[in-house]
């Protein structure tokens, strides 16, 4: 499963909300676009979702149109941002 469908399992099935997030893709030196997104679920805890390439330019679109629906309730991008609280985490289909 890739990371824009493991965002919506978050947001919908466990109520989760996307609590960090940089405004844009991030070109990494070799080309390869990557991005980062951390959701919090109503029991606290927080599971980073990260990807490159074209999974990360689909984890975006996802963020930005998951964030459009929510964005009354909680919009907080960061343009920096730190992986070492962070880390991917194994999900139910």
């Amino acid at each position: 499963m890739d990371a824009s469908k493991r965002l919506l399992i978050l947001c919908d099935r466990e109520n989760g909300k996307i609590t960090r997030h940089p405004e844009n893709l991030r070109k990494l030196d070799n080309g390869v676009e990557h991005y980062f997104v951390e959701v919090t679920c109503n029991d606290g805890i927080q599971y980073g979702l990260q990807a490159y390439g074209e999974e990360a330019i689909s984890l975006y679109k996802e963020t930005m149109k998951t964030l459009g629906s929510f964005h009354a309730f909680y919009h907080s991008p960061l343009s920096l941002f730190s992986f070492t609280n962070l880390r991917d985490t194994e999900f139910i289909q």
